[in-house]
Order: structure tokens, then sequence, then C-alpha cells
């Protein structure tokens, strides 16, 4: 079963995106969740089975201005996709995934980006993602 995430699961979402992790950071970002899932800059979700969560994902509602190829003025940007050990390679990520992206346009997003890793790529282009070679990023000190 998949369900939205609601605000006491904030520290399951924090330790799904930063597992085995501690530090200040994480504090941060609890904080950051507690402000953006009531007003909508995140939503998110998670699988369950037997009443325990076993995976979640989450998508950031960014103001990103209209483009040629996009009038919307929002882009969704998939995060925190994490799916427990023991619950890997059973369809659990690709239904959390199907679901950000039928709840994407009911968000005002006809556009949706990710950060992905080598081996979670093939399910990301399964299901529509295409690689951008149009992007560099840039980490200003302090």
């Amino acid at each position: 079963m998949i369900r939205a995430a609601v605000l006491a699961d904030v520290p399951r979402m924090v330790r799904h995106r930063y597992p085995g992790e501690a530090g200040d950071h994480l504090n941060g970002y609890a904080d950051w969740l507690c402000d953006a899932l009531p007003d909508g800059r995140y939503h998110g979700w998670l699988a369950e089975r037997s009443g325990q969560v076993i995976g979640g994902v989450g998508l950031v509602r960014l103001e990103w201005g209209p483009t040629r190829q996009d009038p919307s003025p929002f882009r969704g940007r998939v995060v925190n996709m994490y799916v427990e050990v023991e619950a890997r390679r059973q369809g659990v990520a690709r239904a959390l995934l199907a679901t950000v992206i039928q709840a994407a346009p009911t968000l005002g997003l006809s556009t949706l980006s990710v950060g992905t890793t080598v081996l979670a790529r093939p399910l990301y282009r399964e299901l529509g993602f295409a690689g951008v070679a149009t992007e560099m990023l840039l980490r200003l000190p302090g």
C-alpha cells in the first residue's frame, strides 16, 4: 500500500534521505520538511507492507518559471527515493515512482527531474525519464 506522508513521518523521511548518518544536517532537513510538507512545497509518499514502512519517495515543487518547452511556472524534483534492503527488487520503487508521476499533473507539474545512481537509472528510463546533457552544477563556498 502507498500512502501520503504526514508530519509524523518526518523522522522516517530524514532516515531515508540520510541512511545511517548523524549530524546537524539531519535536524536542518527535518525542520525544512516540517515547513515544506504542510505548505505544499514537498509531497511525500510511503510504501507499507504489513503495517511497516518499506520505502518512500518525495517530490519537491520548485518555482522555475515557464520555458519554451513547458509553460508551467513549476517543476518537480523527485527526491528521497529509498526502499529498505529487504524490500528491494520487488517493485516497490516502481510503484512509488508511478505514484509520483500520476500525482504530478494534479500539482500543476508537467516536467519532473531526478538525480539518480547508476543502479537506479534503468528504472527511471523505463518510466519515461531521459538523460539531459545540458545541466551543470557549481557548489559555491560557504
